[in-house]
């Protein structure tokens, strides 16, 4: 069967709806991470699909005229490239820590902790302690407005744990593959 122009359009149709309904929480107790809807098996199917169809509509002459018949499958095929590659490639995890607190964090326990590592992720150990966490609340003292943390962060290439210092709205801490960053108090 060749894909229509309709086909292209449920198949969008369908990632917009699934996305919203996914962030709201509409049939869960709280609204899903951008991450955990980009890399869920309805959406990477559905993505999947619409590359392969707005490919083949293009390839077919049954897309739009001119350049954009060369582009828009080759953007189409790097989206659901890098799509897949993110899903086999990522590490993702999240960890309520207490002040003095240290966690390892490995390939053996990081489903344990509740994260997800692709198959073909690259690994590497990590060991974090979290020395201070100071918040600065909102003048009604409901709020969280700002964390300054202090933790200390050793990696498998790293000589001797660094103690870094950061805030809640900094750009995360970048090493050996991870993202670092400080988000919630209570």
């Amino acid at each position: 069967m060749k894909p229509s122009g309709r086909h292209c359009t449920f198949l969008l149709i369908f990632c917009a709806a699934y996305f919203v309904i996914q962030k709201s929480g509409l049939f869960s107790i709280r609204g899903a991470s951008c991450t955990g809807i980009f890399f869920s098996w309805p959406f990477l199917a559905a993505t999947t699909a619409l590359g392969v169809a707005i490919v083949m509509l293009c390839m077919t002459g049954g897309g739009t005229a001119g350049k954009m018949d060369r582009l828009l499958p080759l953007a189409a095929i790097l989206v659901v490239i890098g799509l897949w590659i993110s899903f086999l490639t990522r590490i993702d995890l999240e960890l309520v820590v207490t002040e003095g607190q240290s966690v390892v964090i490995t390939r053996d326990n990081v489903h344990a902790l509740g994260g997800y590592a692709g198959k073909v992720a690259r690994f590497p150990d990590l060991y974090i302690k979290l020395l201070t966490l100071k918040p600065e609340f909102s003048a009604d003292r409901e709020k969280v407005q700002k964390l300054a943390a202090e933790y200390v962060l050793l990696t498998r290439e790293d000589k001797s744990p660094r103690t870094m210092k950061r805030a809640s709205g900094a750009f995360p801490v970048f090493r050996s593959g991870f993202l670092v960053s400080f988000k919630d108090f209570g």
